[in-house]
């Protein structure tokens, strides 16, 4: 019995239970002033890539709020929010989540409260760990 335990958790080990984590958000940023062009992947496991460079750890803080606002949105991504930009708008977002894709601009009307929270993150991810001007 043990042996066939101890056989049965080498298996379990070897194919690495638990598999990779996943993303939690993928965002897209674009707009009209210098250094608004980006993309942000958050990875559960807890790293970051800005504008597929290779991955870092990302600060423990920002995990989970990239995570509570990962899950402040999928009502809007399961809706398939797609909110046009008003005029003067200055930055834009397209975000994908496990469960959808949402896009706004930093001035649409109807943007849900976390959209503002993703745009803060997002910042606080290019500069404080990515090293980006903005």
């Amino acid at each position: 019995m043990r042996l066939r335990l101890c056989g049965l958790l080498a298996l379990l080990v070897l194919a690495g239970c638990g598999g990779d984590a996943g993303d939690l958000l993928a965002v897209d940023r674009s707009g009209s002033v210098p250094g608004a062009e980006l993309r942000v992947v958050v990875n559960d496991g807890g790293t970051v890539t800005c504008d597929d460079a290779d991955a870092v750890r990302l600060p423990e803080d920002l995990l989970l709020e990239a995570r509570d606002v990962e899950r402040e949105l999928e009502p809007a991504a399961d809706e398939g929010l797609m909110l046009a930009p008003e005029p003067q708008s200055v930055l834009r977002y397209e975000v994908g989540i496990p469960t959808g894709d949402i896009a706004f601009a930093d001035n649409s009307r109807g943007k849900p409260e976390a959209a503002d929270r993703l745009a803060l993150l997002v910042r606080r991810i290019a500069r404080d760990v990515c090293g980006l001007p903005r």
